[in-house]
C-alpha cells in the first residue's frame, strides 16, 4: 500500500466516523442537516418535491425497561437495517437522536412519500426483533412533511412540520403514519 492509499483510508475513516452514527451505522444528525440544506437548495432550483420522514420507535423507554439497554440497542440497530434494507434510491437515513430516525426523499412528493412511511410502518411492525433468544414487539410513529417553497422555505421548518407530524402520529394511538397536508 502506498502512502497515499493509506492517507486516503485514514481520511476516509475520519470522515465515516464524523458521519455515521456508531450503533446503528447510518448517518448522523450533523450529517443530515448538511445534507437536508443541499436538497432544499437543490429542490428550490429545480422547482422539485422534497419530503423528510421522522421516524420515532413507539415506547422506546419501556423496551430498555423491560429488556434491558442491549435489547435496546438491538431494536435500533435492526430498526435501522429494515429501513436502509426497505431504500432502493437518493434516500438518505439518518439517527436524528435516541430513539428518533429521519429519512430525506428527494424528488418526493408527499403523497409518495406516505405510501413510503406506511410500506416502512409495516415492514417494522410485522415481525418482531429477535435478540438473545427474545422476541420484542417493535412499531414506530411516522410524520411526514414535503417542502413547500411558501410555507417551509427553511430546514428548521421542514423538521419542525414533520416533527409535528410524529407528534400527532404518536398522540393519535402510535404505530401510524401522519402527513402534512398543506
Amino acid at each position: 500500500l502506498s502512502s497515499t492509499s493509506l492517507e486516503a483510508q485514514y481520511h476516509e475513516s475520519v470522515y465515516r466516523i464524523m458521519t455515521t452514527d456508531g450503533l446503528t451505522q447510518v448517518y448522523n444528525k450533523r450529517f443530515l442537516l448538511e445534507v437536508l440544506d443541499r436538497e432544499l437548495a437543490r429542490a428550490r432550483r429545480r422547482q422539485a418535491p422534497l419530503s423528510l420522514l421522522m421516524m420515532d420507535i413507539d415506547h422506546f423507554k419501556s423496551i430498555n425497561d423491560r429488556w434491558g439497554h442491549l435489547a435496546g440497542d438491538a431494536v435500533l440497530t435492526e430498526f435501522a437495517r429494515r429501513i436502509s434494507q426497505a431504500m432502493e434510491g437518493d434516500e438518505l437515513l439518518a439517527r436524528f437522536g435516541g430513539e428518533e430516525f429521519a429519512l430525506v426523499l428527494p424528488d418526493t412528493p408527499l403523497e409518495e412519500a406516505t405510501q413510503i412511511a406506511e410500506m416502512l410502518r409495516a415492514t417494522v411492525a410485522n415481525a418482531p426483533v429477535l435478540t438473545e433468544g427474545l422476541e420484542i414487539p417493535v412499531t414506530v410513529s411516522i410524520g411526514v412533511a414535503e417542502y413547500s417553497a411558501a410555507d417551509m422555505a427553511s430546514v428548521p421548518a421542514l423538521l419542525e412540520a414533520a416533527d409535528q407530524m410524529l407528534y400527532r402520529a404518536k398522540n393519535s394511538g402510535r404505530n401510524q403514519v401522519q402527513a402534512l397536508r398543506s
